[in-house]
């Protein structure tokens, strides 16, 4: 599994898109095989990514319909005394 997420980097940073594909179906596969080894039910893997994507999605919309704050007029600083120490 180590080899495939080295290989899936190595493509990446090559710039092999096909074989980028190709390496990532591997690595999905091999995630598969480590969560039925261990009883985790797939379908539980597959809820939690969608709920993060739902949730980043979410808090990115949030972002983009908070308005920009409103710069205030800036003022300038008057000192009080005109008595140097």
């Amino acid at each position: 599994m180590a080899h495939e997420a080295i290989r899936c980097t190595t493509l990446y940073v090559s710039d092999q898109p096909d074989l980028l594909v190709t390496h990532s179906a591997a690595f999905l596969d091999a995630l598969v095989d480590l969560w039925v080894a261990r009883e985790i039910d797939v379908s539980d893997i597959w809820r939690e990514i969608d709920h993060r994507t739902q949730l980043g999605n979410l808090l990115t919309q949030l972002n983009k319909d908070m308005p920009a704050p409103q710069a205030k007029p800036r003022k300038f600083w008057r000192p009080s005394s005109t008595k140097l120490p």
